[in-house]
């Protein structure tokens, strides 16, 4: 019976919701299709003496032809469109029901998949007319055409940063987004040949590839971008200008029907111009409407009473059947009874096989995991193990490649376990988000140094592109945007061959009021590569875990297959969402977005700080130069720009002429060249012995670490090398070359060991099992001159505390006979008070947790660096903790500090007061209220400032 009743339900819905959306469609026209037009009817001519507009001849031709088939395309808005399967709506469908209406004879649509096709079938006779043709792109025999009586303005939409383009001429050698085939694209096409057209599959296609750069602009219909435009503000588009209509759209009829042509043109005469207004306003400036017809009304009621009446009769027949049903249903409930014990054990099994058969598929991926992460732990701790035995047994010290190999290979493996023990803490739902002031560029630029090395090596073109107007000081997690984007920036160098390309892209969506309180912004993260590419049947799974696109790449790229779906979950744990868009052979294009908070009070970068600067550019593509444009003239700098082949650059100098150059700045793309760019540095060379004096130099590209370009450093002019282009790192480092005056090479060295403090009057015991352990404890903090006690379990060190004072104590949590959780229960409850740090290989947030919980201070997991062990003693012993004076300086005499390392100063700091001082960037930061208290002579005071993470 319920079945009965959800049918009359549908019936009832399906009449109120769709008597009063009747189109012109293949079946019968409807009254009800047109309800704002029957007053315009009314206007025109009287019914009676619409018959007198033809002539005996047409009113016969009228008469054996009352069905005309019409060709047209279902999605071109304004002037048709198809929301739902068999009906249509648009400006040409009110023209042809007022052209029915006058004439007397129905017209019958014949939907097409575009505009092209469309017109294909008219001119070839397959349909009776075309409703939309644009006179002088379709002149054919095959076709006659009325006088148009539609006419739609074109726009023009460019990006809100671009150069203001008030006509078509203006876009002449720029390049264009038009719909494929429709009528600007061929007008554009023919009217103004100079202009490069993009053909998008629709317009929106079209605003998303002026928005992202692929394109300068987009010329389309008014009324239909316009709307799209409303829609999507974040675009940060606008539209310029109205192109005037150059001339209207006719209705095309076949040639061999002169009859129907003579008849439609009388017809369209007698549409007077309030009538055709009318039709306008509705499509282009319409508002919905709840308004029924009264036909629709009627229709719906007189389904309302069928329904009810049908309603009655069920629930009589049912009343008559429960009756019976009761009775049936005590027969059959003694069988039932009999059969529900087979039933559950049939139930049973079912559901166990589908459990073996979920295990099976589990055991097979946890096999298909273990074996991927036993390789990839294999393969760095074989080259760890070897280089370390090569040295052990020729007992000579390691070269310092074999060393930076060592280290890398042991951050290799340490990722390993870092991704594995993420995906740990994703399952067991501990993965949070830390919120800290930090700033955008640093964590880019800390990204580009972690892969330069590894593109560098496949001789790949790395670009990082960060819009000049992007806000840089923002708060929250900046350990998991660097996570990310370390994620997708290494997929990129591992799945790209050599000698391509991968462009990162910041862009800045908008900022987002969501409340008085919280003023965030939205940002775009593209990762574009010119890599293998991924089929499309296979971007389904690239999310999940202990997934690849191919199982061959496994083998010949390796990888756990967990990068993505961390990075999945992160994004979207910081409210934003991941996506992204291949092709096979052409590359891929991995984005995201997310929110951030915004810093409050930060200074504002850019500017025409250096307005009075020229500069050279040279690169290795036309996205390169155009990168590094966009942000040296945010910075006021002028730029001559060359484009140079990465094979033979010097062919650049030819187009540069035979007069002396006068720039104040040469930039020069390292990857011109092989891993240590001599390409780049003869061309730079050449470059000097064109100028007029000397003239500082930047090499953007490459880490800037370990840098062998030894060829500059006796040359008169100084040398910069940036990892890549930014507004802040432009302006240091231009600020750092100015400053110097000539000062010579002063290109990044090596990584600095971090400052050893003097421990000399400082206790501590380290509780430690393991004898490398504590031989690790002993060489890391030998140089402190710290008096170390070592005890190899909880027991020994409460003995060691019972005879001995002691002012820190390292405490293993999993030790032999009394492991760190014990010992520091005992240690408390005797009333030690001393620092206690939590040394451990468990690394999860509720391990941390546990170990504050215990009463201990501070926690270290286990393997940590020495900087790290330095500073997490400083903050518990801060009044033990001395810096040596040969390690301080001299305050006497201040130093310059090293490019590489004030290169990312916060910007509240005033680079040049901060020089004054003559501190190192790890002292620095400790100093500056003693500086502001008693500055040095000559030296003004420092300005409060607000603390950088």
């Amino acid at each position: 019976m319920r079945i009965f009743v959800f049918l009359g339900t549908i019936l009832v819905i399906f009449i109120l919701f769709t008597g009063h959306v009747l189109l012109v469609t293949k079946d019968a026209p409807d009254d009800s299709y047109l309800p704002s037009l029957e007053s315009s009817i009314s206007m025109l001519s009287p019914m009676t003496a619409m018959p007198q507009l033809f002539t005996p001849k047409e009113q016969t031709w009228i008469d054996e032809h009352p069905v005309i088939t019409v060709s047209m395309t279902p999605a071109f808005i304004p002037l048709s469109d198809s929301k739902q399967l068999n009906a249509y709506a648009g400006i040409s469908l009110d023209y042809l029901r007022l052209l029915s209406r006058i004439i007397g004879i129905q017209f019958r649509i014949e939907p097409q998949s575009n505009w092209t096709t469309a017109l294909e079938d008219a001119k070839q006779w397959r349909t009776d007319l075309f409703a939309m043709v644009e006179p002088t792109l379709a002149v054919d025999a095959n076709l006659l055409l009325t006088r148009p009586h539609i006419s739609l303005p074109g726009i023009i939409v460019i990006h809100e940063n671009a150069q203001h383009a008030t006509s078509l001429k203006e876009l002449a050698g720029k390049r264009v987004s038009v719909v494929y085939r429709h009528y600007w694209h061929n007008y554009l096409e023919n009217r103004y040949p100079d202009i490069i057209l993009d053909p998008v599959s629709n317009p929106l296609q079209g605003l998303f590839r002026v928005m992202s750069g692929h394109s300068d602009a987009l010329v389309d219909y008014k009324a239909s971008v316009l709307p799209k435009l409303e829609d999507n503000t974040h675009l940060r588009l606008q539209a310029t200008s109205t192109i005037p209509a150059q001339s209207g759209l006719s209705i095309g009829v076949r040639s061999d029907w002169p009859e129907l042509h003579s008849i439609l043109s009388k017809a369209l005469y007698q549409i007077q111009p309030p009538e055709r207004e009318l039709i306008n306003n509705r499509w282009l400036s319409r508002q919905p409407s709840l308004h029924l017809p009264p036909r629709t009304f009627w229709t719906s009621l007189l389904g309302i009473e069928v329904v009810l009446s049908v309603l009655l009769l069920i629930i009589f027949w049912n009343f008559q059947l429960r009756r019976k049903v009761e009775e049936r249903t005590k027969r059959l409930a003694a069988e039932l009874e009999k059969s529900a014990k087979a039933e559950d054990l049939q139930r049973l099994n079912t559901e166990l096989q589908q459990a073996m058969k979920a295990a099976d598929a589990a055991t097979e991926a946890k096999s298909r995991f273990l074996a991927n992460i036993s390789h990839e732990i294999r393969t760095p701790l074989h080259g760890i193990i070897s280089f370390t035995e090569l040295a052990y047994l020729k007992n000579n010290p390691l070269p310092r490649n074999h060393q930076r190999t060592i280290l890398d290979l042991s951050y290799a493996l340490l990722d390993i376990v870092n991704d594995t023990l993420d995906f740990s803490k994703i399952e067991a739902g501990e993965m949070d988000t830390d919120t800290a002031p930090f700033m955008l560029d640093e964590v880019i630029l800390r990204v580009c140094d972690m892969t330069m090395r590894g593109s560098m090596a496949r001789e790949l073109e790395c670009l990082i592109d960060i819009d000049p107007s992007t806000p840089l000081a923002l708060l929250g997690d900046a350990g998991r945007l660097q996570q990310i984007l370390t994620n997708l920036m290494g997929n990129a160098v591992k799945f790209t061959p050599p000698g391509g390309r991968i462009h990162l892209q910041v862009r800045h969506g908008g900022n987002l009021h969501l409340s008085e309180n919280q003023n965030k912004a939205q940002f775009l993260f593209f990762v574009h590569d010119t890599g293998v590419g991924i089929a499309p049947d296979q971007l389904p799974q690239l999310f999940q875990p202990f997934k690849q696109a191919d199982s061959s790449l496994t083998r010949r790229h390796g990888g756990t297959g967990l990068g993505l779906s961390i990075a999945r979950y992160m994004v979207e744990n910081m409210g934003g969402e991941i996506w992204v868009e291949s092709e096979v052979g052409q590359g891929s294009t991995f984005a995201f977005s997310i929110r951030l908070a915004l810093q409050e009070q930060v200074e504002v970068l850019g500017g025409n700080t250096f307005m009075d600067l020229q500069a050279v550019v040279v690169s290795s593509s036309d996205t390169g130069v155009r990168v590094m444009r966009r942000t040296l003239e945010a910075l006021g700098i002028q730029c001559q720009s060359h484009i140079a082949s990465r094979v033979g650059p010097l062919s650049v100098l030819a187009s540069l002429g035979k007069e002396p150059l006068r720039p104040d700045l040469i930039i020069i793309d390292r990857l011109l060249g092989d891993g240590d760019c001599p390409p780049a540095l003869r061309l730079a060379a050449e470059l000097q012995l064109r100028c007029a004096a000397p003239v500082p130099l930047v090499l953007v590209g490459g880490p800037r670490e370990g840098l062998a370009i030894s060829e500059f450093k006796d040359k008169p002019y100084p040398v910069e090398v940036i990892p890549a282009i930014t507004v802040r790192c432009v302006r240091s480092t231009l600020r750092k070359l100015f400053d110097r005056k000539k000062a010579g090479f002063r290109g990044p060295r090596p990584a600095q060991s971090p400052v050893t403090p003097d421990l000399s009057s400082v206790r501590i015991l380290v509780a430690e099992d393991n004898p490398v352990n504590q031989e690790i404890m002993s060489v890391l903090l030998e140089e402190t001159r710290a008096q170390l006690k070592m005890a190899g379990n909880g027991i020994e060190a409460l003995a060691l505390l019972e005879r001995e004072a002691f002012d820190l104590m390292f405490l293993d949590i999993q030790m032999p006979d009394m492991d760190g959780y014990e010992t520091i229960k005992i240690m408390r409850e005797r009333g030690y008070v001393l620092p206690v740090v939590a040394l451990t290989a468990h690394a999860m947030q509720s391990d941390k947790q546990r170990c504050l919980d215990a009463g201990m201070d501070a926690y270290l997991s286990k393997p940590f660096k020495q900087a790290l062990l330095f500073d997490t003693i400083h903050s518990l012993l801060p009044e033990y903790y001395r810096v040596p004076e040969a390690q301080a300086g001299d305050p006497a005499r201040p130093s310059v500090p090293d490019a590489a390392s004030w290169a990312f100063l916060p910007p509240c700091f005033s680079l040049e007061t901060v020089i004054q001082t003559g501190l190192s960037p790890q002292q620095y930061p400790h100093h500056p209220a003693k500086f502001r208290q008693k500055p040095r002579a000559g030296c003004r005071p420092l300005p409060p400032c607000r603390p950088h993470p």
